[in-house]
This record gives C-alpha cells, sequence and structure tokens, in this order.
C-alpha cells in the first residue's frame, strides 16, 4: 500500500466492505483469516481479520468529496475539483435503479465541496459547491429513469458556499453548511425552503444523529458544536478542543454516542450524551467524555474514521501510516441489582445480560441442552434465602440435616457440633468438659490428665499376624465415635462407600470385615456395573493376599500399583498395609481420606505428641483455607471465631456462622463484635427478605442464649 489513503467508509449495503479514497478509489473486502485468499493486497485490521483489496480506480482525478450509495451493490457518487459529479460503480453488478458512470456538471466550474445521497430516497443525490458570483451552493438530482437529465431537481443557496451537507433520516430535510458562518435546514418537498437556520462558524463535517432527527453536530476548527433543531437558536453544548478538529460522526448503533479525531492524534474522543437539554427549564446536557485508541496502535496518527452501519460500536480506522484496524468499544455499563439478587446490565442496543444467582443443586440439576440467555453464578444470599425457608435455625437437628443441603463440609460440622453438644457420649466426657457447649478434638485432648496407653492389637481375620501398636484413651474412643468409627455399615454399592467400609475394617485391624465388604460390593455390582464388580474384585484378591511379615515382592507390586486403583480410600488401606514407620505419613499427608476419617486414623495409630502435632499442623492448613472444618479442631473460643471469620471471609455464609455461634459460644463469648456483626446482618437479611417469622425465631435463639441479649422491637402502623 504505498499510495497515501485520506478518507473512509464502510458500504452501508455490503456491510463487510469498505472504500478509500484520496489519489483513488479503492474498494476492501473484510474476510476472516481462514478465508483470506484472494485479492491484489491484504493487511491484517483484527484479530483473525484481513483487508482484500477488492477493486482499485485511478479517475477521477482531483477528488474533493465522495458519498456512497446505500442501495445494493457499491455505487459511488465522486466530486471533483472542477465541479464535476460522477456515479462510479466499483461492484460488478449493475442495478437499473442507477445510471452507473454518469455525470453531472455545475453551470460554472468550481470545487464540489460535499455530496450526500439520501438515506432513504435513493435516487436522491445532494452535491453542495463552493461560492462562484451568484450560483446556487446547493444542487439536488434526482437519478430515477423518468428524470434521467442533467437538470436538477432542486437549486437553492443563491451565492453560497456550501462545506457541508447531511439528509435527516426519517424526515425530508436536508441540513447544510453554508459561508462558514451560517447553518441552514431546508424541506425538499417545499422546494427547498428553508424551515429553520442558525448563525455559527461550525458548519464543517455536519451530521445528523441516527437515533434523533433533532440532534445535529458540526465543527469549526477548535470545536464541536451539538444543537436541537426544537430549539435551533443557539447550541445545546460546545465542546471545545485544544487542536484542530478534522472529523465527527455520530454511530448509528447507539444514540447519543459522537466520536471525532483531531489533527495529528492516534486516539480518537468519545462523547456520550446522558442527559438532554432541549430548553434551559431541563438544565444543562450532560456529556461523558472518554478517549479511546486504537488496539496495537500501529497504524500511526488517524487519518479518518468511521463507524460501522450494523456492527454494534465497531470503529474501521485509517492512520496516516497507510494501514486499518478495526475494533469494537467497549459500551457504558449500567448495573441493576434486583431485589432478589439478580444483577442486570445492558450490552449493546439490543440485548441484557443479567447474572441469575442459582442454588449448588439448582445449578447442578439443570440440562446441558437447555438454552441459556443469562449467566449463571452461585450466590450465598440466595443459598441462605432457600435455607432460610425450609427451616435452617439455631435449633436445627441431626435429623433436619438432610433437609437443607447444606454439602458435605457443613454437614460434617453440624453433625460434629450436635453430637458434642448432646448426652449421647455423656459417659466418656471428662467433668471438667461436660457442661462445655462444644467440644473439639484438641479441647478433648488436652482435657485429659493421663497419658494415652499403647497397646498391641491384634488383627481379627489373620493368622499368625504381627500385631500393630494402637493407642487408647477415653478422650480417644469418644474421638472415634463423633468420627463415626463405630459404626459397621455393609451392603453399600457405591464404589466410594464401600471403599471407605472396607478401608475402616483394615484401620479397625478386621481383615476378615473387609474382605465381606468387598465381597458383598463385588457380588451386588454384578450385573449392574461390571467394570465396579471386577475392581472390586481384584482389590479382595491383593487384601486377601497380605501377612503382616509381608513378602517383598507383595508389597513393591501394591506400591507401584496405587495410581491405578479406582478410589482414593484403597489407596489409603493399600498405604496402610505398606507402611514402614509408625508416623503413617502415606496415609495422612494427602486427602484420599475424608477430613474426620484422617482424624480417627491418627487418633488410634498416633502417639500423644505425633497426634497434637498433626491436628495443630491441620488447623492451620483448614484456617488458611477457611474451611469450617477447622472448627472440628479447635481447642479455645477464640480458636472457633477465628475458623468461622476465616470461613466468612472464604463463603459470605454469615448464617451458618451466626447459627453455630449460637450453639457453641457462650453469652460472654457471643458478644464479641466479629459475632454480634455476622448476627445482626444475618437479621438485617431476613428482614429484607420479609421473612419476619424466621427473624423472630432468631431473635428466640438469640434470647435463649443469652437472656441480657437486646432485640429491637418494631411496630407497623
Amino acid at each position: 500500500m504505498n499510495e497515501r489513503r485520506f478518507e473512509v467508509a464502510w458500504v452501508p449495503s455490503i456491510p463487510d466492505q469498505f472504500v478509500t479514497w484520496g489519489s483513488d478509489l479503492r474498494l476492501y473486502q473484510v474476510v476472516d483469516g481462514e478465508h483470506s485468499s484472494r485479492g491484489l493486497e491484504k493487511e491484517q485490521i483484527g484479530v483473525d481479520r484481513y483487508a482484500e483489496l477488492v477493486n482499485c480506480v485511478t479517475e477521477p482525478h482531483y477528488i474533493k468529496s465522495v458519498s456512497i450509495w446505500r442501495g445494493e451493490g457499491v455505487r459511488l457518487a465522486v466530486g471533483q475539483a472542477t465541479g464535476r459529479v460522477s456515479l462510479i460503480s466499483l461492484s460488478d453488478d449493475l442495478n437499473l435503479e442507477f445510471a452507473s458512470e454518469k455525470e453531472f456538471n455545475p453551470k460554472q466550474s468550481r470545487p464540489c465541496s460535499a455530496l450526500a445521497w439520501h438515506p432513504t430516497q435513493y435516487t436522491l443525490l445532494a452535491a453542495g459547491y463552493e461560492k462562484v458570483r451568484t450560483e446556487d451552493g446547493i444542487v439536488v438530482w434526482d437519478l430515477s429513469q423518468s428524470q434521467l437529465t442533467e437538470k436538477p431537481l432542486h437549486e437553492t443557496g443563491h451565492g453560497d458556499h456550501c462545506t457541508s451537507l447531511s439528509w435527516a433520516h426519517t424526515q425530508p430535510l436536508l441540513v447544510a453548511g453554508l459561508n462558514t458562518k451560517t447553518v441552514k435546514i431546508f424541506d425538499s418537498r417545499n422546494g427547498m425552503k428553508t424551515v429553520n437556520q442558525t448563525q455559527t462558524r461550525a458548519t464543517y463535517g455536519l451530521s445528523v444523529d441516527p437515533g434523533s432527527d433533532y440532534r445535529i453536530s458540526g465543527y469549526s476548527e477548535s470545536s464541536v458544536v451539538i444543537w436541537d433543531t426544537r430549539n435551533f437558536e443557539k447550541p445545546i453544548i460546545t465542546l471545545n478542543s485544544p487542536h484542530q478538529v478534522t472529523k465527527v460522526s455520530w454511530c448509528p448503533s447507539r444514540p447519543g454516542l459522537l466520536a471525532s479525531s483531531v489533527k495529528d492524534s492516534g486516539s480518537i474522543l468519545l462523547r456520550d450524551i446522558m442527559s438532554w437539554a432541549v430548553s434551559q427549564e431541563d438544565g444543562e446536557a450532560s456529556v461523558t467524555e472518554r478517549t479511546i485508541q486504537p488496539p496495537g496502535s500501529q497504524i500511526g496518527n488517524i487519518a479518518d474514521f468511521a463507524w460501522h452501519p450494523s456492527r454494534e460500536n465497531t470503529l474501521l480506522a485509517m492512520g496516516t501510516l497507510s494501514r486499518f484496524t478495526e475494533w469494537t468499544v467497549a459500551d457504558r455499563l449500567t448495573l441493576n441489582f434486583s431485589a432478589r439478587h439478580s444483577l442486570i446490565w445492558s450490552s449493546g442496543a439490543s440485548n441484557l445480560l443479567r447474572f441469575e444467582p442459582t442454588e449448588f443443586s439448582n445449578s447442578e440439576s439443570r440440562s446441558s441442552d437447555e438454552p441459556r440467555n443469562y449467566l449463571e453464578i452461585c450466590d450465598i444470599g440466595l443459598v441462605m434465602q432457600s435455607r432460610a425457608k425450609a427451616g435452617y435455625s439455631g435449633d436445627t437437628k441431626l435429623t433436619d440435616l438432610s433437609n437443607f443441603k447444606l454439602g458435605s463440609e457443613l454437614d460434617t460440622v453440624w453433625t460434629w457440633v450436635l453430637q458434642s453438644g448432646g448426652n449421647a457420649f455423656a459417659d466418656l466426657i471428662s467433668p471438667n468438659t461436660r457442661n462445655a457447649k462444644f467440644l473439639g478434638v484438641r479441647t478433648l485432648l488436652y482435657s485429659s490428665a493421663e497419658t494415652s496407653q499403647a497397646k498391641l492389637s491384634n488383627w481379627t481375620g489373620l493368622d499368625s499376624a504381627k500385631p500393630i501398636r494402637t493407642y487408647h484413651s477415653t478422650e480417644r474412643e469418644l474421638i472415634l465415635k463423633l468420627c463415626g468409627w463405630d459404626k459397621k455399615k455393609m451392603g453399600k454399592k457405591n464404589l466410594n462407600e464401600i471403599s471407605r467400609n472396607a478401608a475402616i475394617a483394615v484401620f479397625n485391624l478386621d481383615m476378615k470385615a473387609a474382605i465381606e465388604i468387598l465381597k458383598s460390593g463385588c457380588t451386588g455390582s454384578k450385573g449392574v456395573d461390571s467394570g465396579l464388580s471386577s475392581n472390586l474384585s481384584m482389590v479382595c484378591v491383593a487384601v486377601s493376599g497380605y501377612s503382616s511379615e509381608g513378602s517383598k515382592l507383595w508389597k513393591e507390586v501394591v506400591a507401584n500399583s496405587l495410581p491405578l486403583l479406582p478410589d482414593p480410600a484403597l489407596k489409603s488401606l493399600f498405604s496402610f498395609l505398606t507402611s514402614e514407620d509408625e508416623s503413617y505419613s502415606d496415609v495422612l499427608s494427602g486427602n484420599n481420606l475424608s477430613f474426620l476419617d484422617r482424624v480417627a486414623f491418627a487418633s488410634r495409630f498416633l502417639s500423644d505428641k505425633l497426634l497434637l502435632e498433626y491436628l495443630e499442623k491441620e488447623r492451620s492448613k483448614l484456617l488458611l483455607s477457611g474451611s469450617l472444618e477447622g472448627l472440628i479442631l479447635s481447642r479455645t473460643h477464640q480458636e472457633s471465631i477465628e475458623v468461622l471469620q476465616a470461613y466468612v471471609d472464604r463463603s459470605g455464609d454469615i448464617q451458618t456462622a451466626s447459627l453455630i455461634s449460637l450453639k457453641i459460644l457462650p453469652p460472654e463469648i457471643l458478644r464479641s463484635a466479629g459475632v454480634v456483626s455476622w448476627i445482626d446482618n444475618y437479621r438485617q437479611m431476613l428482614d429484607q427478605w420479609n421473612m419476619f417469622g424466621v427473624r423472630s425465631e432468631l431473635d428466640i435463639s438469640l434470647s435463649r442464649s443469652d437472656p441480657s441479649w437486646e432485640t429491637q422491637l418494631q411496630g407497623w402502623i
């Protein structure tokens, strides 16, 4: 692209073609990268978008103005320095409405300074000329077949110099800048009679907003002016520019968005009309400004630009380095948050996007084939509201947990909280902690005045097996019960449950029970899931081959096969059987077992010192991740509050934090600033949701936990 181009415009009827003119006329086709093949020249104008040269016309010479026809095909009216107006076709298909290669000449030779095709009446062409004696400055031709002569349809502007022209989009009005001091509006239905006018120097680049025929813009050398024709005597707003203005253009897809460029600049200034004042009583117009630059900035200073006629907010810029770039301008966002959790904002002129809050269960149950016109997020506010409606409260019982869809993390913590604070294991609780509302693992262990007893435990179902060292105390037995290791579960058909039950049986040194669980699972899955049955059968054979003296070959084969096992719990099972030391790091280091199973395993097989070290390490890790399961390892009330705060920071679930606080904290701790903040905010949320009954139940629970708690009385009239 050796020759310099000066101006650019899209072809209205063909949205992927544009025309440039200067010393010649050029037609470009915009294609995606995979379709880029033909053309004399091509260059990249965007991400995987290329402009290919389709046609180049070197005549006519001395081009002064160009206007692209809005009908089908690529037809141009070209105004020259001599005043001649030539009709040029850059496409091969001919249209009978258009007289190709036609020329119109003025009575006196003079430069044609402006051309404008009518946006709806395609045969009307307006031309503006520089002043010569008393000749008319504006001429309108009708190119219909019945009037295909050089005689103009209208002539006006006697002795005037026309600087720019623009037709209204929905009315038969022509806007013209005359003599660099007047803007006039002519009515083509009434012999081009002047129907409105104003005095101004901003007579260049006149343009009617496609979104409103009342809104007109123009520019002078140092300012951009916007008028409303209903109050045309003075401009609605004048926007001064420190540099020489070279072009202004309204966005065709976004009403009220005006772009302008200045000389020797690589950026475009966007002015967005937020509000429109027609008269003084309406106040002042509100206009926001922002500067945008073409992506990459490899085109040099901007020589010209053009809005795409149909693609929203899309600009094509032409630089002084004879390069193009196309990009979509990000629109102004208007956010609206409904009282029912939906976040809605505009995305262009015709689309509304919204974040539709969902619960985990609803999101998972939605069919992947179901069409969506919105984005989905999991809003904790909606989750809390749904749980409150289901009865999730401070009086929650073990039998109610399944109704609230809490998830494994909250189910685990609530089960521990309700069991440790109940009377089910009162005989195992030491007298100095019997009155506590909540007992964590470390609270139980530190409450013991005696060290745990080490015991060599024998296997069940293995002959001549080497005993395994285990540790016992009243507190450890209570921890095992709270972790669920005192219950034998058989008959499960799910791989995860079968694997866990078999692993717990092995950890209880009951090899016979483990093999029975695996055999039962294998038998139950036959005919239902052949793959599961085959896997369990192979695991059962491998477990049966274990002996505490153990062959070295068996241990090597098992160790090499661990990554291939179908369930993480089975990996922990074989890691235990192949362990060489009593720290059992391979069993406890990963997440192959659930949190409570790891705590129970550590309570059975680790010494007092190793157990406390492991639990402290786990508590720190859970606190850092914001997991509520860290509450189970708490020793003091302050540690419990730290865990709850970390959980709220991660999830925003002030509902669970408030309800658990009511369950586990004494009155004096319940008044701490963090806890009061959770409870007060949750009460306010219930009021906003009009859930006054649930809020009243919360107040009753508060008064029951702390009779001195003050709840605000409300009266409604």
